[in-house]
């Protein structure tokens, strides 16, 4: 416990001090940095009293395959990636999150979130819920050696374990680790640029860290790049983050077929001409401005880049499109 409170308070001293740096520009952003990251520290501390595992940066880069890791979205563009290719990121390293559950390649990593008390739409949560949850059971031998990291609100909020999808990892023999976050809101109005060399000077970024929180700027592609420089990885591929418009790679009659709820899914997306993470009339700073400061970013502090898997997404050329060997 002693243990825990230095932690707590070095992290405590570490994310004041990072509040408070851009507190004129954004003290709603500046605020809710320090608000939501501390609760997240919280929630894991709580499952990690519990007895369950939380997140080791040694043990992640030990299991690392190779200096290149393929972080796997849910575009459409996913579905142009060929049989060769899919062999070719066998070889390398993979992480999935969200949907990824349906494909048929199976990640390394899968970074999961459970869907309860998040949206005021309840059945919507429950079957968005259920659907996470089949997709797993029927995956459930096919993923027995997956390292699953568990993050987002309801582990913040200490409530994963109560949706369905929590109970069926938590239950079953997988190798799973909690891990908390550095939330940034989507709708910051501080230059992201700023942010992650602020963060980097107070060692959120350090890559001999366990205890630090995971920055992320809005949405999970940008923690998982995050965490993707923080170990070590010198080529970050980009798959399916194509941010055009609302389309999934799993709106094709086969997913939607197979799990109903899909087709829910996506006519409210359809409803979206453009992406939400993309949409300037709601965002000072969209995904692709954020991308493109984490590039510079890797390229600068830590000689590495980002790079996209097809030309179909809307990140390119300004993120450069990866050649497969």
């Amino acid at each position: 416990m002693n243990k825990f409170l230095s932690l707590f308070d070095r992290s405590y001293i570490k994310l004041f001090m990072l509040s408070s740096n851009f507190s004129l520009i954004d003290f709603r952003t500046s605020i809710s940095i320090l608000r939501y990251t501390i609760k997240s520290i919280i929630g894991v501390k709580k499952y990690s009293n519990k007895g369950h595992g939380t997140f080791c940066l040694n043990q992640l880069k030990k299991d690392k395959k190779s200096n290149t890791v393929f972080i796997l979205g849910s575009g459409p563009s996913i579905n142009k990636i060929t049989k060769s290719q899919w062999n070719y990121i066998d070889f390398k390293d993979s992480w999935g999150f969200n949907f990824w559950l349906c494909h048929h390649h199976i990640p390394d990593c899968f970074f999961a979130q459970s869907y309860i008390d998040i949206e005021e739409d309840q059945r919507f949560n429950f079957e968005m819920d259920t659907t996470m949850n089949q997709m797993l059971i029927d995956k459930i031998q096919l993923y027995n050696k997956v390292r699953f990291y568990l993050r987002g609100d309801n582990v913040n909020d200490y409530k994963f374990h109560k949706s369905q999808f929590g109970k069926t990892i938590l239950k079953n023999d997988f190798n799973y680790y909690f891990m908390s976050e550095l939330v940034v809101r989507s709708k910051s109005k501080i230059r992201p640029y700023k942010l992650m060399i602020s963060m980097f000077k107070l060692g959120f970024f350090k890559r001999k860290s366990n205890e630090m929180p995971i920055p992320k700027f809005g949405n999970t592609a940008t923690e998982l790049i995050s965490l993707a420089l923080i170990a070590g990885y010198k080529n970050i591929v980009l798959c399916g983050i194509d941010m055009n418009d609302g389309g999934h790679f799993y709106d094709e009659n086969f997913y939607l077929k197979k799990y109903v709820f899909l087709k829910k899914l996506k006519a409210w997306s359809n409803k979206n001409k453009t992406h939400p993470h993309a949409d300037r009339r709601k965002l000072k700073y969209t995904s692709k401005d954020i991308i493109m400061d984490l590039n510079r970013f890797a390229k600068k502090r830590f000689e590495s880049e980002i790079f996209v898997s097809s030309s179909t997404s809307s990140l390119y050329p300004e993120i450069k499109k990866y050649e497969f060997e």
